[in-house]
């Protein structure tokens, strides 16, 4: 049975029992709502990489305007056998090379023009021996 059908005073009721959690997946109106709730536990590699991977462009330039001070924090990443001085040059990698995700790409873009930032130079480790 679809919810559509059921009268609007039994869908209210519904959503009263559904947590915030899985409504806030359902629309932009929940999500914008209820995200600063659940914010504070998202600053991780995991979840940026997973947004990455999904290509969620509305989600990542959200979570690009909040965490703004996260990525753009000086702090040297080695990533296979890269040093990238912030993890904004790390997010661009990801998007172009691992996951090529095309619309994170055009808001990663945008975010760049909009607060005048450029991309610094990645660095390569080379650690072999020699004889």
């Amino acid at each position: 049975m679809e919810i559509i059908l059921l009268p609007e005073d039994l869908v209210r009721i519904i959503k009263s029992y559904i947590p915030i959690k899985f409504l806030r997946l359902t629309n932009k109106y929940y999500w914008n709502n209820y995200y600063d709730i659940s914010y504070k536990t998202k600053l991780q590699s995991s979840y940026w990489s997973f947004i990455l991977r999904n290509d969620n462009d509305f989600v990542f330039n959200n979570y690009l305007f909040r965490a703004k001070r996260y990525f753009l924090k000086e702090k040297k990443i080695i990533y296979k056998s890269q040093v990238y001085p912030r993890r904004l040059e790390l997010v661009n990698y990801l998007i172009n090379f691992i996951f090529n995700s095309q619309k994170c790409k055009i808001a990663l873009e945008n975010y760049m023009k909009n607060n005048r930032l450029v991309f610094k130079k990645i660095r390569v480790k080379l650690n072999k021996w020699s004889n």
